[in-house]
């Protein structure tokens, strides 16, 4: 009692002659044609009188799987792609490392800002304090002098004027 199994015949589910490219007037390109031994691998998946008719036309099916299979056994593409690989690492180290000297560098410049802020309103201030003070004792000093020693300030004053050394020191006396 068992039921008759249905007789089912594989074919494909895509026409192929709706992908048939008509080659322009004057212009032939056995490119896109596909001949008796592009389809000897396909053999059981076409019969012998489909193969007759199918010798010119195109069939992107088979003509994308030999692109791709052409493509991704050659040696050409595994070296592209391991000098792409390299290349890549390259530029990711070298970008690496200058991510890390510009924060170095970040650093450094906000060490010398600090510094700078530090000299600007504390020690610049400081100095120009120092040298008023000195300034003042300075000319407290020479007025002292001017008035308890005036002809040794007048002498002292025209050798610092008249840039007179030691040896010409005695030329003067």
């Amino acid at each position: 009692m068992s039921t008759p199994m249905p007789n089912h015949s594989r074919s494909t589910s895509i026409d192929a002659a709706s992908f048939i490219v008509q080659p322009e007037e004057g212009q032939e390109d056995d490119s896109f044609t596909s001949t008796a031994s592009d389809t000897e691998s396909y053999a059981g998946s076409i019969n012998h009188n489909e193969q007759n008719t199918q010798n010119t036309s195109f069939h992107p099916v088979e003509y994308l799987l030999g692109s791709l299979e052409s493509a991704l056994s050659s040696i050409d593409l595994d070296r592209s792609i391991v000098l792409q690989s390299q290349i890549s690492g390259e530029l990711n180290n070298t970008s690496k490392e200058l991510l890390k000297m510009m924060e170095v560098l970040e650093q450094r410049i906000r060490s010398h800002m600090a510094n700078f802020d530090r000299l600007k309103n504390n020690t610049i201030p400081e100095l120009a304090a120092n040298i008023s003070k000195a300034e003042k004792k300075a000319t407290k000093l020479t007025k002292v002098l001017k008035d308890q020693y005036p002809i040794e300030y007048s002498k002292s004053l025209d050798k610092v004027l008249n840039r007179i050394t030691k040896d010409d020191e005695n030329l003067y006396v």
